[in-house]
């Protein structure tokens, strides 16, 4: 199965506004870069004002500029781009 079949269908562009996909679900964002700690909330909105996760490994890529790559570390941001692919995985203590 490819990343096609996983993911939500594309919604329309919105002015001003960029579209990312994060975790397959597209979202679109104000503005020109996106924190790490923005993806986060994105992905987990109810952890919002609790203890931060014990880890968590966000990494990113688009599909046509091969220089917008990488991981993020806490503290990071990216530039946005229009199709930007992003997982963010959390590691939780036991």
């Amino acid at each position: 199965m490819g990343e096609a079949e996983r993911s939500t269908p594309r919604p329309a562009a919105i002015v001003g506004r960029t579209t990312i996909s994060v975790n397959g679900r597209w979202t679109s964002l104000r503005g020109r870069t996106v924190t790490y700690r923005q993806l986060l909330r994105i992905v987990f909105p109810d952890r919002e004002g609790q203890t931060p996760l014990a880890g968590a490994t966000i990494s990113y890529r688009h599909p046509v500029d091969q220089s917008l790559s990488g991981l993020l570390a806490p503290g990071d941001a990216i530039p946005l781009a229009d199709g930007l692919l992003v997982n963010v995985n959390a590691t939780y203590a036991s």
